[in-house]
């Protein structure tokens, strides 16, 4: 296995050689996003510019507040609709109550539990220190006699 090519010739001898340089590839792709930029410029510059009036008036008219269709008054709404509103209004609040409720069990419950986990951890810790202060004294009399 001693042959004098290196690991990426030997890697790359079955591979098809690109035809062109990469240097070539970036003039080439700089060239295309230099034309694609010209025609967006030129794309913009065609649209019409809003700082520059039209030859038609921006409303049909110049009078809107003559407006038969405006004179009249709006219709209002059927009160069915209101109350059918105030219905769905009222369940969502309501399952928004019941799901913030849920959401104080659960903190509280959370709260509950953190008290038992310290007092568990006080009685233990009070329950090993009786036993090990037991165990001194035995060892203290066992020394002694």
């Amino acid at each position: 296995m001693n042959s004098k090519r290196s690991y990426l010739d030997t890697l790359n001898a079955g591979r098809q050689r690109r035809p062109h340089t990469t240097l070539e590839q970036l003039n080439r792709s700089l060239e295309t996003l230099e034309q694609r930029l010209e025609r967006t410029r030129e794309d913009m510059s065609e649209r019409l510019d809003p700082r520059r009036p039209s030859a038609e008036p921006r409303y049909a008219s110049a009078r809107p507040y003559e407006d038969p269709r405006l004179a009249q008054p709006p219709k209002s709404p059927a009160p069915a609709t209101f109350d059918q509103s105030y219905q769905a209004i009222a369940r969502d609040i309501d399952r928004v109550r019941g799901q913030e409720d849920g959401v104080a069990v659960v903190g509280k419950i959370a709260g509950e539990l953190r008290g038992l986990r310290e007092e568990l951890r006080h009685q233990m810790t009070a329950g090993l220190q009786r036993e090990f202060e037991a165990l001194r004294k035995d060892i203290e009399r066992a020394f002694q006699a």
